[in-house]
């Protein structure tokens, strides 16, 4: 951890001026500013749990009608709530990164390996239902 320290910035507090692990405040009006640029945003694995970004998220949404935010992720069936007047704006998908970006690979996938990868989603479903997450 003490050679990633300065390499990995997750959580709620990377721009936290009392955390140890700072990202420039300048990252944050880069994101703002080309989020202008787009009209449907695609995030996947995020788990909206940083409010600096559910802030900027929620005021891109509410400056157009016309502005997606699709949501993908494993589980991800509702809407979040900092964003649920918009919801008509979010779609949401309930998928794993690796199928959802199948549909846009330049080759289809083999008869083998789309076995295997059926047979690695019937394997991870089956243990998260033993977890409880199904």
């Amino acid at each position: 951890m003490q050679f990633l320290g300065r390499t990995i910035l997750s959580g709620a507090y990377k721009f936290d001026k009392r955390s140890t692990q700072v990202l420039p405040p300048a990252i944050l009006n880069q994101f703002r500013t080309h989020l202008l640029r787009v009209s449907h945003l695609i995030c996947i694995g995020d788990g909206c749990g940083d409010a600096h970004i559910n802030q900027i998220l929620r005021e891109w949404l509410e400056f157009s009608g016309d502005r997606k935010l699709e949501l993908v992720g494993p589980g991800r069936k509702t809407c979040p709530s900092f964003i649920g007047h918009l919801s008509s704006q979010v779609i949401l998908k309930d998928e794993l990164a690796t199928d959802y970006l199948e549909q846009y690979a330049l080759t289809p996938l083999s008869m083998h390996e789309r076995l295997l990868r059926a047979g690695l989603r019937r394997a991870r479903n089956s243990r998260r239902k033993k977890m409880g997450f199904a």
